[in-house]
């Protein structure tokens, strides 16, 4: 694996910060993530990680919660572990189903959710969904009103422009039936075939001419508090698994009308924390069809991908064109693929096509990111600190670790000083060749860390210096791990830190191995200039690797000031 040291005062070029992967100041020129929808198998997730892994960068995976077994959910859970990220695409593949894995909280829910809500539609306990409403405007100006006739769930329209608008998913009101319905397919006869708003059931009703409304996509919307209940519930099922809470909405495709990005930044990202979103129709199936009227608030929350990747027969030649584009536009860009091997020739070739983009993209100084971190890059907050593109040298208060995993492995040296560190989802890994050693991570600055954000260290002495923590405006948790979970603490691995204040909290968690009670107190997070350290508030026999046990800030008798 590639060793990286940052060294204090050491002058890298905008171009050069861009070239590393997962290490960059400010917002790259462009960047690529990846994403893959839907769930699949273990063995296919995982042959597309370990393509990426290869080239030391990561991925995102899109999974419809409600609807993982365990094999896929320990699956997701390593991936996680290992830096890539694990999208939200709803709990049931729609925005107007939910549905949870564990019965206690489906029950959960359940009680509280008004069942006399003019959102709540039906509920289907075996299988613990629960179905809702839309929200519908028969008023909208974009709607269209004609006259259709219905011979055996069949939809017919004399009017060939309205005819030809009535293609698949698309949503017709029928007032005699007080309902919605989708078209599903095209008749022998050129009728369209209904189904009903859920997409579950073909119709076979007859209806003579009646006015009917063609309602357009965001004339048909979910109740905030429909959003609410999905987020909760995918929460809900992440947490079955120990999967952190997702931070980018990916919105399900095909039969359902597209959800208005302004509902979805006020409720994911308001409320639940989430940072970006693809809740559009992608135009022309093409990413940079983006309205230029978009409002620049709502640009993250409508990250149009392109669809045009090895999936759906594009070449490498393609590929590489679409990111020469972006790299000309200074946009990022967003690839979708529903790991459909058959048009790239099986996925053995899918993979080493891949690989080819990722190393073209790496010779040329464009990062391979998460969705999240390639939001934060171009959208947050620290987005425009410094502008990249031309040749003068870096600051170090500019320094960023996003994506992937970082690795140093010098038996002592500095990561950065003098400036601040920004870690977002990513891991950064300090394994000193021979297993011992100490190192410095922004120890004269803030470490700043936001989304998932790891520091592991291994080893059978060593020592991690860190500066003073603070949780950045995106929000986020940081991980302190050790392959050995909290047993090896204190004896073999040591994470010290500034500026922390007695009774603080910080989320911590453990991973791998059982932690006991006897080691409760060699939860060894020193403060290098105080002596106090970071123990677990409560700690029982039996915390399994992965689970997150608070921490607080206090006076530890047991551990000595750092010297």
């Amino acid at each position: 694996m590639k060793t990286t040291l940052i060294r204090k005062s050491f002058a890298w070029t905008a171009l050069a910060l861009t070239v590393v992967h997962g290490v960059h100041a400010a917002t790259p020129a462009t960047a690529v993530a990846f994403r893959f929808d839907d769930n699949h198998t273990p063995d296919d997730w995982n042959a597309v990680a370990e393509a990426f892994k290869a080239e030391n960068v990561r991925c995102s995976f899109a999974v419809v919660s409600g609807g993982l077994s365990d094999e896929q959910g320990a699956c997701l859970k390593a991936l996680s572990d290992d830096g890539f990220e694990i999208m939200d695409h709803t709990a049931a593949h729609a925005v107007y189903v939910a549905q949870w894995l564990k019965e206690s909280d489906y029950v959960a829910a359940r009680a509280v959710m008004a069942s006399d809500a003019a959102w709540f539609a039906s509920v289907h306990d075996a299988a613990r969904k629960v179905r809702f409403n839309p929200e519908i405007d028969l008023a909208h100006a974009k709607n269209v009103r004609f006259t259709g006739r219905v011979t055996g769930g069949a939809l017919s329209c004399a009017d060939e422009a309205v005819a030809a608008q009535l293609t698949f998913s698309k949503k017709v009101w029928i007032p005699s039936k007080a309902a919605l319905f989708g078209i599903v397919a095209i008749a022998a006869d050129g009728g369209r075939k209904l189904r009903e708003f859920y997409g579950e059931t073909d119709q076979t009703f007859d209806l003579a001419d009646e006015e009917m409304v063609l309602v357009d996509q965001i004339a048909i919307q979910p109740s905030p508090d429909v959003l609410r209940i999905q987020a909760r519930a995918t929460r809900a099922n992440f947490a079955v698994f120990g999967l952190p809470a997702p931070k980018t909405w990916i919105q399900p495709g095909g039969w359902e009308a597209f959800v208005d990005a302004n509902r979805v930044k006020a409720v994911y990202g308001g409320e639940f924390g989430y940072t970006g979103a693809d809740c559009v129709m992608p135009k022309e199936r093409c990413w940079y069809a983006t309205d230029d009227d978009t409002p620049a608030e709502l640009v993250p929350w409508m990250q149009r991908p392109s669809f045009f990747y090895f999936d759906e027969g594009a070449t490498y030649e393609d590929v590489i064109t679409q990111i020469q584009k972006a790299q000309s536009l200074g946009k990022p860009l967003v690839f979708i693929s529903h790991m459909s091997w058959d048009k790239a020739g099986g996925r053995e070739k899918w993979i080493e096509l891949t690989r080819r983009v990722l190393q073209w993209m790496k010779a040329n100084g464009v990062p391979a990111l998460t969705e999240a971190t390639l939001t934060q890059a171009f959208y947050g907050e620290a987005s425009d600190s410094v502008s990249v593109g031309g040749s003068s040298a870096a600051s170090d208060t500019a320094t960023r670790v996003s994506d992937g995993v970082q690795e140093f492995t010098e038996a002592s040296g500095v990561f950065l000083t003098n400036g601040n560190l920004e870690l977002s989802t990513a891991r950064l890994t300090y394994r000193p060749t021979g297993g011992t050693g100490s190192a410095d991570l922004a120890r004269e600055g803030t470490l700043v860390y936001g989304g998932d954000a790891n520091i592991e260290a291994e080893g059978s002495s060593v020592t991690l210096r860190l500066g003073a923590l603070a949780r950045s405006s995106q929000g986020g948790t940081l991980a302190f791990r050790t392959p050995g979970g909290l047993d090896t603490l204190g004896d073999r691995v040591r994470f010290e830190a500034a500026g922390l204040a007695d009774g603080e909290q910080l989320p911590a968690t453990v991973v791998g191995g059982l932690v006991s009670t006897s080691t409760q107190n060699a939860f060894s997070f020193l403060s290098s200039e105080t002596g106090r350290g970071l123990v677990p508030v409560t700690q029982t026999e039996g915390l399994a690797g992965g689970e997150t046990s608070n921490a607080r800030l206090t006076t530890a008798t047991t551990l000595t000031e750092n010297k």
